[in-house]
């Protein structure tokens, strides 16, 4: 019955396992969203800053269409920007709240061997007494 009980343990405890790591995983691809969306922003601010200046008079009439189109792209991005963190917390949270049941289910294994080892080792030890004890009283 012990070891079934220890055995189940085991057997949550690694699902659990499982589900920290699939929420990680999802983490890590919100994470690599926001560091793509980042990059081109970045992109989008180096090229404006780099061709907003007007090279020649027949660009005139082009560059302030490039930079309102420019700027309109940086806005989308910002707002899906703000949407992904607000997931990226969400998961975040959902990752600590995964590693928090993996840890509670090694400290109950943990115990439960403990609890074991220590109730062997009382065992032994009054086998070991008893031992003594008949020992002494037929040398």
């Amino acid at each position: 019955m012990a070891n079934k009980k220890l055995r189940s343990l085991g057997l949550i405890q690694r699902i659990k396992k499982h589900d920290l790591e699939s929420e990680a995983a999802k983490l890590g691809v919100l994470r690599h969203e926001i560091s793509q969306l980042e990059a081109e922003k970045t992109r989008l601010l180096d090229s404006l800053q780099r061709d907003a200046r007007m090279q020649s008079i027949e660009l005139a009439q082009y560059v302030g269409q490039f930079i309102r189109s420019i700027r309109a792209q940086v806005k989308i991005i910002d707002q899906q920007l703000i949407g992904l963190r607000q997931k990226e917390e969400a998961q975040e949270d959902m990752v600590v709240d995964r590693f928090g049941d993996v840890k509670t289910y090694d400290v109950v294994i943990d115990a439960e061997k403990e609890r074991r080892h220590a109730a062997q080792e009382s065992l032994e030890a009054r086998e070991r007494d008893d031992l003594t004890v008949m020992r002494w009283k037929h040398p």
